[in-house]
């Protein structure tokens, strides 16, 4: 995709004079802020907004979609619809960060049982893992969609497959993924999509889809402005540069409303951070002692985001973090709120690692900056 950089730079806040912001999970590029209005029908408006995104259906948008101020909120909302009892168990990747896995548990009746699908070395989940875990008593399976520490993708087709004929809903966690490409909830033959949008071009709160809602679960209650705003703004954002003249033709199943440039708009992005990958991984392994964590290889930047995790021979992760901060480029350095994540995949969380996460608003120019610096300190 030709990215309209225009549009870019247009619609995202720059970052300040010299710095390079790598760490878009820690602090994502917003987009300019417009007039917030406190117009009575903003959360309908949404409902149908992020029905077109996500290729749900916009005519059950008020009675299958919510929004809130925080995650914690839509998990407890998604749980009392679900009715667990004492004695049923949830499977949660183990991939998830500590923060979200948390919320899992605090919303949990007393007497569920939480098993952990412990991601392997790549970061991905395995189903005959997940095999091994599931029985009569299993009610849930939350799937990461995307490994927050090792960008690694995961198929949501296969597990509802391996789940069809039990009683477990599949859940798709789609925070980490949001911004880097689109969900198509027709076919995706998944009962619910939860997601932070914290990383998506810099919205707040949350937003949850679920094929069966209990009412009570979807009221929204109270949402300030600014949570309304920031999310529509970034799914308009989506919208828009699927609106360029430039951008990739969508499949003919989705050339259809609002949903064809939203497609398109994503799959542009897709395209965009697969090419920033290939260049930041072939530059990554020509550094000596740097390790990276998950997919390394450039032919297969299509089975990850751009999220680079990586480690140092012989170095510290928050000193070599301090040292790149000081020369204008923000990375997240340390155990990235993901400790559970870090021991699964064999490295010390107190050690620490450091994440370069990429989004399509960067340049080659960025990439090769960042290389450049990286290799100067090691």
């Amino acid at each position: 995709m030709d990215l309209p950089f225009s549009l870019v730079t247009e619609s995202f806040n720059p970052p300040p004079a010299r710095l390079l912001d790598f760490d878009s999970v820690g602090s994502p590029r917003t987009l300019r802020p417009r007039p917030v209005g406190a117009d009575a029908s903003a959360e309908a408006d949404l409902r149908a907004d992020l029905a077109w995104f996500w290729n749900s259906n916009a005519d059950w948008a008020d009675d299958q979609i919510t929004v809130a101020e925080s995650y914690p909120d839509l998990v407890r909302r998604l749980v009392h619809s679900l009715g667990f009892r004492e004695g049923d168990r949830i499977v949660v990747c183990a991939s998830e960060p500590d923060d979200r896995r948390a919320a899992w548990k605090a919303a949990l009746p007393e007497g569920v049982e939480v098993s952990d699908w412990r991601p392997r070395r790549l970061g991905r989940v395995l189903l005959r893992d997940l095999a091994a875990l599931v029985d009569e008593r299993t009610r849930l399976v939350l799937l990461t969609k995307a490994c927050p520490v090792t960008g690694s993708l995961n198929e949501i087709i296969p597990v509802a497959q391996l789940l069809e004929g039990t009683d477990a809903v599949l859940a798709t966690e789609a925070s980490h993924f949001l911004a880097h490409g689109s969900l198509d909830i027709r076919n995706l033959r998944c009962d619910a999509v939860i997601a932070d949008v914290a990383e998506f071009f810099g919205a707040r709160g949350a937003a949850l889809w679920a094929r069966r809602l209990d009412p009570a679960a979807s009221a929204n209650g109270a949402v300030s402005p600014n949570v309304l705003a920031g999310l529509a703004r970034a799914v308009s954002y989506a919208e828009r540069l699927g609106e360029a003249p430039t951008a990739p033709v969508a499949p003919p199943s989705e050339r259809f409303g609002r949903r064809e440039p939203m497609r398109k708009g994503m799959q542009g992005i897709r395209q965009e951070e697969r090419i920033l990958s290939r260049w930041m991984l072939r530059g990554l392994a020509r550094i000596k002692g740097i390790s990276v964590l998950g997919e390394d290889d450039p032919r297969r930047a299509a089975y990850r985001i751009p999220t680079f995790t990586f480690t140092c021979e012989g170095g510290s992760a928050p000193a070599l973090g301090a040292a790149l901060a000081a020369e204008g480029v923000q990375v997240a350095a340390g155990d990235l709120g993901s400790s559970t994540t870090l021991e699964n995949l064999g490295h010390d969380p107190e050690a620490g690692v450091l994440r370069a996460s990429l989004g399509h608003y960067h340049t080659r120019d960025d990439v090769e900056r960042f290389l450049r610096v990286l290799q100067s300190l090691v």
